[in-house]
This record gives structure tokens, C-alpha cells and sequence, in this order.
């Protein structure tokens, strides 16, 4: 029997009740554990180390950060990830809430296929040594950690000076992470099966400085000047963080590791840009 894990956040799945619907349809076809005590009957709770060991596949409860906390932790071992989508747009996620017998029961039958999506890998050296190292599904930012103050950048591809701007600060993202902060900042909108890099400036503070498209096998190296590097951080997919100093470089290229995502519908990407995206912003708007 395939052993499947159930991650839900607490915040978004009050009193764990979807969780515990999603564990009813599977549990006659699947050995179902979690590190995280959800009170339900018939799982096996252990440890994170295990779960992110032995699970051949993570059903994960919440919003698009929650899909990219796990991605991090389990695209090593290519864990496909099935998203339920708990929060508000939840691009990432394949259900809602409220289709999860129509689609649990495709992959209880195995109809289902698994699709990749590329990752970044970004290392911060210091005085010529590598001393942080991390992989994002979405993107790599730098930005300023203090009020009021922008960050100064020059942008190298392949060793070739790219650009210098002061600005807000940059964001390198994934096809996938083209709908998140990206997005937000100008950047266009990428269908998820290219194999591109995007690096977009928030606020610069020019009138040329645009949001480019690399191909994905090239490397971005981005350094700070030294008045602002020590007021700088650099963030992953919006949630893990790494305060930056004077003289650091941050390299960014493809990373060796995808995230794999269970795909059980037949909504094609530019299907589920415009149901999530598009007519979710319209009924925000008339809701407002």
C-alpha cells in the first residue's frame, strides 16, 4: 500500500474537518501518516524526518504558501505535492475544497499525471566564500530591510554586465513564480513550461529599468553597492530570509531540483489563469 502524507495549516483548515475528509476517501487505498497532530483517528503521527522520507506522495492543505514550504523541503527527493487549495487564489493547488470526492477519487484510480515545474538555486558568497545556499519554486528577492530606503544593484548574465538601477529592489523568479510578487511588480505573465528566468525590478528608480526574460541556463550574479548591501536581505518565495553585507554577491541559475505536482484536472495553465487570476479579480472587485 502507498504511503501518503497529509500536511494541513492549522490557520486556514479550522478544527483539521477537511483534512479529515480528505483522510476518509483515501484511507482504504493508502497508508496515511503526518507529523502534524490533526486529532484523526487512523493516521500515523511520527516525526517531519519521516514523513519527508517515507511519504510517496504529500496532499497539502492550505494556501500557495504552504505548497511552497513543502515543495523546498521535498523536491530533493521529486515528492509530487497535491495542493488543496484552503486560501484565497491558490494557484499552485489542483482542488478546491469542494470537489474533493470528484477529484480524490482520479487519483485513488490512478488518473492522474505528474507535472514539473523548475526551481531557482541562489548562493550568497562572502569574501570569496559560498555561505548560503537555497532552492525557491517561486522566486529570489532582494530588497531593503529598513524604512525608506532603496537598494543600489548591478546585474551581470554569464559575466556580462546586464544593468545597474536603484530600486525597491529585484525579484528572480520562475515561470511559476510569474503570478506572484513578479506580477505584482510588473512583470509579465509566463506560461509555466518554459524553461526561462525572469528578473524583474520593484520600483526602480529609472525609466528603462524593465523586466527581462532569460533563458534558463543562464547564471545571474547581483551585487549590491556597499552603501546599501547591509540594509539589504535577501528572501525566498517570500518566506525564508538571510540579512546580507557588505561584499556579497548572490548568484542565481537553475536549480538542479524540480517540484512535482499532481495534476488530476483537465484545466490547461492558461485555463486556470483565467479562473484564478482573472475571475477571481473581477469578484474581488465587485466585492470590494
Amino acid at each position: 500500500m502507498k504511503t501518503v502524507a497529509i500536511l494541513s495549516n492549522a490557520k486556514k483548515d479550522k478544527d483539521f474537518k477537511t483534512a479529515e475528509a480528505v483522510y476518509q476517501i483515501i484511507k482504504s487505498k493508502y497508508n496515511v501518516i503526518s507529523h502534524i497532530n490533526m486529532h484523526i483517528n487512523g493516521i500515523k503521527y511520527t516525526s517531519e524526518d519521516y514523513v519527508l522520507r517515507n511519504a510517496e506522495l504529500i496532499i497539502v492543505l492550505g494556501g500557495d504558501g504552504t505548497i511552497l514550504r513543502t515543495a523546498r523541503k521535498v523536491c530533493k527527493r521529486k515528492t509530487p505535492i497535491l495542493g488543496i487549495n484552503m486560501g484565497r487564489v491558490g494557484f499552485l493547488a489542483e482542488i478546491e475544497k469542494n470537489s474533493l470526492e470528484k477529484y480524490l477519487s482520479r487519483l485513488i484510480d490512478g488518473k492522474y499525471s505528474i507535472e514539473t515545474r523548475s526551481m531557482l538555486y541562489a548562493c550568497v558568497e562572502r569574501n570569496g566564500q559560498r555561505i548560503a545556499k537555497f532552492n525557491a519554486l517561486n522566486d529570489v528577492v532582494i530588497s531593503c530591510n529598513s524604512f525608506k530606503r532603496m537598494v543600489d544593484v548591478e546585474i551581470f548574465v554569464d559575466g556580462t554586465k546586464l544593468d545597474s538601477y536603484s530600486a525597491d529592489g529585484v525579484i528572480a523568479s520562475t515561470p511559476t513564480g510569474s503570478t506572484a510578487y513578479s506580477l505584482s511588480a510588473g512583470g509579465p505573465l509566463v506560461d509555466s513550461a518554459l524553461d526561462i528566468m525572469l528578473i524583474t525590478p520593484i520600483c526602480p528608480h529609472s525609466l528603462t529599468a524593465r523586466s527581462i526574460i532569460l533563458p534558463g541556463e543562464k547564471t545571474v550574479k547581483i551585487r549590491l553597492r556597499e552603501k546599501t548591501a547591509r540594509h539589504s536581505i535577501l528572501t525566498i518565495d517570500g518566506q525564508e530570509g538571510f540579512d546580507l553585507e557588505d561584499g556579497d554577491v548572490i548568484k542565481i541559475c537553475k536549480s538542479n531540483y524540480q517540484t512535482s505536482l499532481i495534476k488530476l484536472s483537465d484545466l490547461s495553465f492558461y485555463d486556470v489563469l483565467k479562473q484564478k487570476l482573472c475571475e477571481r479579480g473581477k469578484q474581488n472587485e465587485r466585492n470590494f
